[in-house]
């Protein structure tokens, strides 16, 4: 009889075989990958309880390890492979000389780092010393082969293993993040895959406190570093994101999105030449994780997902539900539920979804800002949009006086109405790939916004956009007041009294047109 090969994989993993090539499985594995993912995350502290016997020889003591054998070189010391003594286990140790101070203290934040990220998909820290002049930290040693050895071994990877990578990847730096930390160097040669499947995000040499602010030197890896940093500002967040693009990117490609023999060679080909996206050098790749990867390149990072979660969410949505059926019952049942959903369909239409959420930029990054929230003069804000239907976007800045300020559409700018279903937008837009936002100015209490859409062309606000499309627009990253376009506030009142829309909150009319304000007080206000 015929194996299943689901159930042969099964088999094997339960009689402990070895490791399963899961980029070749990945078809028939479905959600066992995740599942094997977490067992082998914590697996290491079932093995710590084992009793084996202390190694011998070894080269040399470091307190109560005995290191074995060098494993590599990082930035920020050697690595050995060690046995723990009192741990029964053996563990990755990574020493350096501590007559640096400097590096003393990177290899000391490092340790903290970890100690504070407890997450499956990175690596664990066990201790940290200064013994006899050697600063040594110790670690799970995870047994497998870097990215980068395995892209250059088996060339590219398919599309769902980068996927599977990817939301890995982002679980690890959303736990680095919720925890105050940038990674600073993603990369594939910082990227293992355990044997078994797991991904595990290693090297925290370079790891800072971004709620800190700006470091004086640039770190990180040519070719993974986001252009922001290349010009002197602080690694961010967005800057994780950035680079963890670059990975992905690369995983799929085999090739970067950007080359530069130097950062000022590098610097220049990214502001120069816009990357080619995913979906054209590796056209085989779903669309939904080429364009996700996209936009997590994007020069400015306003532009790029407002979190490490964001991103997850839009690679993990390619994912296809499968399912695994004992009998031909099964499928049947399967195949009437397939048949009563498309009959629901035809007769009930989707409804039409929306989702816009404020983003204010400022020193510490990019944060989401909802109503109510304040905004100080000098932020720069930007808004994010999603549509499950073609819509007619329109924003206005309300508390300009008798006039109010028509901020998008805007003549020369992209994107434009009707924004497409299924595409993520951030407006205002840019002008000759060159991003805008718009700027909070001074002197006033408060800022106030009016948020339309709608599923038809509004002819008023249309007709104004167009009617006063600017002659010039300067070339910096914001759009201040007077490039705006003014729209009488008589006309703006009457257009919402005609749909009596209620100024107070969010609210939808006859499925077509929906309405926001949103009041963003400043704290400290001339």
């Amino acid at each position: 009889m015929k194996t299943d090969p689901v159930t042969s994989l099964l088999e094997a993993k339960a009689a402990d075989e070895g490791p399963v090539d899961w980029r070749r499985a990945s078809d028939r594995g479905g959600g066992m990958r995740e599942l094997e993912q977490v067992v082998r995350g914590f697996r290491h502290v079932h093995e710590s309880t084992r009793t084996s016997p202390a190694p011998r020889p070894h080269l040399f003591d470091f307190g109560h390890l005995q290191v074995i054998a060098k494993i590599g070189s990082g930035a920020t010391g050697d690595v050995y492979r060690a046995y723990d003594r009192n741990l029964d286990l053996y563990v990755a140790l990574k020493l350096r000389r501590a007559g640096a101070s400097a590096a003393t203290a990177n290899l000391l934040d490092e340790a903290r780092c970890l100690a504070k990220v407890r997450q499956a998909n990175v690596v664990n820290i066990y201790g940290a010393a200064l013994i006899d002049g050697q600063i040594g930290i110790w670690m799970e040693l995870v047994r497998g082969s870097t990215l980068e050895t395995l892209l250059v071994r088996d060339g590219a990877f398919d599309a769902d293993d980068v996927r599977s990578i990817g939301v890995e990847l982002c679980r690890a730096l959303e736990a680095v993040h919720r925890s105050g930390f940038v990674h600073g160097d993603i990369k594939l040669q910082n990227i293992m895959r355990e044997d078994g499947g797991r991904t595990v995000l290693l090297d925290f040499g370079v790891a800072r406190d971004f709620r800190r602010g700006a470091d004086p030197f640039v770190s990180g890896t040519l070719n993974y570093v986001a252009p922001e940093v290349l010009r002197g500002e602080a690694a961010t967040p967005a800057s994780d994101q950035y680079s963890l693009g670059v990975a992905l990117y690369r995983l799929l490609t085999g090739r970067f999105p950007h080359d530069g023999e130097d950062y000022n060679g590098l610097l220049a080909h990214q502001q120069k030449y816009p990357i080619v996206s995913v979906s054209k050098v590796a056209p085989h790749v779903p669309r939904r994780i080429a364009k996700a990867i996209d936009r997590s390149l994007s020069i400015d990072p306003a532009q790029r997902f407002g979190s490490i979660k964001l991103f997850s969410a839009q690679l993990n949505e390619t994912k296809p539900a499968r399912a695994w059926f004992g009998s031909i019952a099964g499928a049947a049942v399967l195949a009437m539920a397939i048949i009563a959903i498309a009959l629901w369909q035809r007769q009930a239409p989707a409804a039409w979804e929306t989702h816009l959420q404020f983003y204010r930029i400022n020193a510490e990054g990019r944060q989401p800002v909802d109503n109510g929230g304040t905004l100080v003069p000098g932020d720069r804000l930007v808004l994010d949009f999603q549509t499950t239907k073609p819509t007619y976007l329109y924003v206005l800045d309300a508390d300009a006086g008798h006039a109010a300020e028509l901020l998008f559409p805007k003549a020369e700018m992209s994107p434009a109405n009707p924004l497409d279903a299924g595409t993520d937008y951030t407006v205002p837009g840019t002008i000759a790939n060159v991003a805008y936002k718009w700027k909070i100015e001074k002197g006033l209490a408060s800022d106030e916004f009016v948020v339309i859409a709608s599923t038809e062309k509004l002819t008023q606000l249309d007709d104004a956009a167009s009617a006063h499309a600017p002659n010039s627009v300067t070339r910096s990253a914001t759009l201040v007041p007077e490039n705006n376009i003014a729209v009488d506030r008589s006309t703006l009142t009457e257009f919402l009294r005609e749909r009596n829309i209620d100024a107070a909150s969010a609210n939808a009319f006859d499925g077509r047109l929906r309405y926001w304000r949103f009041v963003f007080p400043h704290p400290h206000a001339d």
